[in-house]
């Protein structure tokens, strides 16, 4: 009889345990949802670009993309985890100097569809659908901005396909495989489903500023909305698997065949792409431009926009 009750008071804990567990996790998701909604997100920004908010349809997927102002056009891709926001600190400056901007959301990323499997997020298929829309936007020749992530696919463009690059500028951009701290494992990131988006927006900001004190909850609620649609953390985990393939490790051996204009430009406090990265770059692709910013950070064209702005507009419109 002492054995039943013991076995039974024991499962009774167990249950016990298993629901106070389970109304605590309720609990820190419901607090965490509450908490996630108090900013409102950047009304400027979102009263500029909403007007101009498009999609394409890419087959099996919609990638979505800004099409906004009037000129020579300029194609912009953001970087991993990143979406067309990356760029709101710049697209004012670039639209009062007479450009059309054509600010694109890679796929999965930002407010752009998840591929359906077996899509792969490899350099080449990420750049390739980039040009896939310039197409659909009959952009015989463009001008080409890149951040982190998005500036190697613009390197792979403008290696690869040299004849539609007018000039291309390429901002701490992920030219060589990344230090381990750059990312997290891809296990890692599928958990990032289970935590407050808004937690992981801020910490992540940290590392890609160097002045943290620039970053503000508008800037976060901004970054993490993209975050909160189904699939999103699985697809990131797929990006950071695939991205860095064969044909990426070819084309970090072939920077010197890039005869196109090229401007290079890095936050020399970058704690996640170290600017040697930036020197080896310069030294291998002939007649290219660096240009190194003090206290400045991975998103050095947010954090320093009065030193990249400028620097942007007299590339670009240089004769």
């Amino acid at each position: 009889m002492s054995h039943k009750l013991n076995l039974t008071t024991g499962m009774v804990y167990e249950w016990a345990e298993k629901i106070l567990s389970i109304f605590f996790l309720y609990m820190l998701f419901f607090i965490s949802g509450c908490i996630s909604h108090v900013a409102e997100g950047d009304h400027s920004w979102n009263n500029l670009v909403s007007p101009h908010s498009m999609t394409s349809d890419m087959k099996n997927y919609k990638m979505h993309y800004i099409d906004i102002g009037k000129g020579e056009p300029v194609v912009l891709i953001h970087g991993f985890a990143d979406s067309t926001y990356s760029w709101h600190e710049n697209i004012q400056t670039l639209l009062e100097n007479g450009f059309r901007l054509i600010i694109v959301d890679q796929p999965g990323l930002g407010l752009s569809e998840i591929p359906p499997k077996p899509y792969v997020y490899s350099v080449e298929n990420q750049s390739r659908e980039v040009l896939k829309l310039t197409e659909h936007l009959q952009l015989k020749r463009f001008y080409l901005i890149g951040h982190s992530m998005g500036g190697s696919i613009a390197l792979y463009i403008t290696l690869n396909y040299p004849h539609k690059v007018r000039r291309a500028i390429v901002i701490d951009p992920d030219c060589y495989y990344p230090p381990d701290r750059l990312f997290a494992s891809p296990e890692m990131i599928k958990m990032g489903s289970l935590v407050d988006t808004r937690r992981i927006v801020r910490r992540a900001l940290k590392n890609a500023f160097y002045d943290p004190g620039k970053i503000d909850n508008i800037i976060i609620e901004e970054y993490a909305k993209p975050m909160n649609k189904p699939g999103y953390f699985e697809m990131l985990s797929s990006l950071r698997s695939d991205y860095y393939s064969p044909e990426f490790n070819q084309m970090t051996q072939h920077y010197g065949q890039i005869t196109t204009s090229m401007l290079i430009i890095w936050g020399a406090n970058d704690k996640l792409v170290p600017s040697d990265y930036g020197k080896k770059l310069n030294e291998l692709i002939h007649g290219s431009e660096f240009r190194i910013l003090n206290n400045c950070g991975h998103n050095s064209h947010q954090e320093c926009k009065d030193i990249v702005n400028p620097l942007l507009v007299k590339f670009l419109k240089r004769e």
